[in-house]
């Protein structure tokens, strides 16, 4: 389902689009077309995306890795999901954060993922969203992040298995399931913990 719904409607209308662009008729609405070709693929590439982190394990070495440029990427990265959820977006880092030791791709993917649920949970209400990255009080090189927002939250019965593979609460065509899992193997391979 998650491959063949994006792929059929990607399909579907490109040779819908090709015959109006060879009759000359091409116009607003096929223009709405094409951003849900857009759409498909996007789907289609998170989809991936998320399936690939599962399955595999990065190849990437652990290296240093800035908590506030991580931070920053991954905002620069979802920005438009923010703006399009007209969520207002607050971020508190801590001075003089110790380096994290990891692979800055995975952690970038889990920032990625807790900041488009985020967005996701407040979209269209204005809602608030606020990224705090702290230094843990139990004199370690620990950093807390924390990703919320003030959006509908989880329900008490979701809320125990939010990072199980395949569940999720989102309708069919906008989640798999996966992004939370992926997130927490990747949080668990770099030694650390998550909860929501």
């Amino acid at each position: 389902h998650e491959l063949g719904s994006p792929l059929s409607a990607i399909v579907a209308y490109v040779d819908l689009l090709e015959r109006r662009i060879d009759g000359g008729a091409f116009d607003d609405d096929d223009k709405e077309k094409l951003v849900r070709i857009r759409d498909s693929a996007g789907r289609l590439l998170r989809f991936s995306r998320e399936l690939l982190s599962f399955a595999r394990p990065s190849e990437e070495p652990m290296s240093p890795v800035a908590v506030d440029e991580l931070i920053n990427r991954a905002v620069g990265l979802t920005i438009h999901e923010v703006e399009s959820a007209r969520a207002s977006l607050d971020i508190e880092i801590e001075p003089g954060l110790p380096t994290l030791h990891g692979r800055s791709d995975q952690l970038l993917q889990v920032l990625l993922n807790l900041l488009t649920n985020a967005c996701h949970a407040v979209r269209g209400d204005g809602g608030e969203i606020r990224i705090i990255a702290q230094a843990c009080n139990d004199e370690t090189d620990r950093v807390r992040i924390v990703v919320e927002d003030s959006g509908h939250g989880i329900s008490d019965q979701d809320l125990p298995r939010v990072f199980d593979a395949f569940y999720t609460t989102k309708p069919r065509e906008s989640g798999t399931g996966l992004g939370l899992s992926a997130v927490k193997n990747i949080i668990i391979e770099h030694e650390g913990t998550i909860e929501a």
